[in-house]
């Protein structure tokens, strides 16, 4: 198959069976069969794997802290003319941070071919971004703070030790928790005395969504409760591994 001028993709084009003698002449005298097949030309592109480095950008909601971010993509591979490509020594993405919550700490990230460059590969990755949260911040008083205010009045209720579910779970799944160890919470109702009398701890249902999740997750816990009763939990996050 002769060269097709300007070919910049693997083709497939049919072309006859010739037969040469040792010194290339072609031999009329010899039947070929198939007289004609399809030949395949693979052209690739110029590439290659560089590093992959990430840059934290963007500032975390108040209350939370991004501690690191981190993803299984070490190395990604760009392809163009061999000078541009081999001048690139690394792959530097920026990660803006600023959409992290205490649900959904994963950061999906667009990768766009450098400049002068035809593509780069994968087109995205997910960052996954581990985090600390300040629960005096995103409580404004914590739970110790408000029943010592109330210590005298009718107004407050405690209830120590609500056990958290796990909603959203994958079938065959399971969950460990990690922080609180016990997977207990605390909660403050508050409400009208004859209201807060009639309370009991059967009347909550504490719980996180772990839907769509799987490994170690900071998840926001979650309060089914009665329509007429106010309340505060402690801690504001769980830590849960989900397996």
């Amino acid at each position: 198959m002769t060269e097709q001028p300007g070919l910049n993709a693997s083709v497939t084009r049919e072309a006859r069976v010739r037969v040469l003698a040792n010194d290339l002449t072609k031999l009329d005298n010899v039947t070929i069969e198939p007289e004609v097949v399809e030949v395949e030309a693979v052209i690739e592109e110029y590439s290659k794997e560089v590093p992959l480095s990430l840059l934290q950008t963007g500032t975390a909601p108040e209350g939370i802290t991004v501690d690191e971010i981190e993803t299984d993509i070490n190395t990604v591979k760009i392809s163009g003319p061999p000078n541009v490509v081999d001048a690139i020594e690394k792959y530097e993405v920026e990660v803006n941070i600023s959409g992290v919550t205490l649900t959904d700490t994963a950061i999906e990230v667009e990768l766009a071919a450098p400049e002068g460059t035809s593509s780069v590969d994968p087109s995205n990755i997910i960052v996954d971004a581990d985090i600390s949260v300040d629960e005096t911040v995103l409580i404004p008083e914590n739970v110790n703070a408000i029943v010592g205010g109330y210590a005298d009045s009718d107004e407050i209720r405690l209830f120590e030790n609500l056990a958290l579910e796990v909603r959203g779970m994958e079938e065959g799944n399971g969950a460990d928790f990690l922080d609180p160890v016990n997977g207990m919470v605390a909660l403050v109702a508050y409400g009208t005395e004859e209201m807060l009398k009639n309370l009991s701890l059967e009347d909550f249902v504490v719980y996180v969504d772990a839907a769509e999740k799987l490994g170690r997750h900071e998840l926001a816990v979650a309060v089914d409760g009665p329509a007429e009763a106010e309340w505060r939990i402690s801690p504001v996050s769980a830590t849960v591994n989900i397996r």
